[in-house]
């Protein structure tokens, strides 16, 4: 089973490489297309394509469709070993649907012109045109297809293995019992803690949010005794020359500044601008609130 996983990933990086040259891939694919009635129709089946490599000259053509070919066919031979580590199990379910869907894109006669590989796949969308998606689309959306059978088999394979995977053999001197008991107490439980349970160990010390804001308090003064009306205006950096007992200061885009005391107080320290409005906090959009308190900085 890691033998097969290890080689689908070995083949998706080989892919990646023609995934990057995919503009090349479509290129020899048309140049390979000497008749004038072949050049208005799609590339259908896999036959198609060997016979293009087949009568190619160019070097560069043969080696990107040599690349898609080759790919194929490591593709069908993992197909067989899959279909042997699976046994009885590749005829039913939902791995003998991925191995039929897959097998059916490999058949050298199968229909490609309408396979189109969707979201997440991006194979379609890099081609040039909407013409280019006609005639190419299927051939390039064949190999993610496949990928994804294979990928979706392997998943099934693997929650199948899991299922009905037998019981680990007791140990010397262990019973079911204790091994239920361990798998219990082992690893140890981490219990969430959420802040409030460590209040007590904080109740004497200020927060550190709080020591930037406030400058030097004194430390005895803690924010959860202040009123929640407080707690809800921002923290704002306060002027060196600002008083002991105001507890923030606020700027407006007016040009306005006031100053927040802890009695809850607020006075006026900074007119706003020349022409600016006592009432507009923005000067820029002329939102205006009803309550200077119940706007959030």
């Amino acid at each position: 089973m890691d033998g097969l996983k290890n080689d689908v990933a070995r083949l998706r990086e080989r892919y990646k490489t023609l995934q990057q040259q995919q503009f090349t891939f479509v290129a020899a694919l048309e140049h390979s297309r000497s008749d004038a009635f072949e050049r208005t129709k799609p590339v259908r089946t896999i036959t198609q394509v060997k016979q293009m490599y087949d009568r190619s000259k160019n070097a560069t053509d043969r080696r990107a469709m040599r690349q898609w070919l080759d790919l194929l066919n490591d593709l069908g031979n993992i197909l067989r070993s899959m279909e042997n580590v699976a046994g009885s199990s590749a005829k039913e379910g939902s791995i003998g649907l991925a191995l039929d869907r897959w097998k059916v894109l490999l058949s050298p006669n199968h229909d490609l012109s309408d396979l189109r590989a969707k979201y997440p796949h991006q194979e379609v969308n890099h081609l040039s045109c909407a013409e280019a998606r006609v005639l190419f689309g299927g051939v390039v959306s064949l190999v993610p297809l496949i990928f994804d059978q294979a990928h979706r088999a392997l998943s099934d394979m693997a929650k199948r293995a899991k299922e009905y995977a037998p019981p680990r053999p007791v140990g010397a001197g262990e019973t079911r019992a204790n091994r239920e008991i361990l798998k219990d107490t082992y690893p140890p439980r981490r219990a969430v803690q959420s802040a409030k349970h460590h209040r007590s160990h904080t109740d004497s010390e200020v927060p550190v949010r709080a020591k930037t804001a406030m400058g030097p308090r004194d430390k005895s003064v803690d924010t959860k005794d202040l009123s929640k009306r407080m707690l809800r205006l921002s923290f704002g950096k306060m002027p060196k020359s600002t008083d002991e007992p105001v507890l923030f200061y606020r700027r407006t885009l007016n040009g306005r500044a006031d100053k927040l005391y802890v009695n809850g107080e607020i006075t006026l320290d900074h007119a706003p601008w020349r022409g600016a409005s006592y009432d507009k906090i923005n000067h820029k959009e002329h939102r205006r609130f009803v309550n200077l308190e119940g706007k959030l900085y």
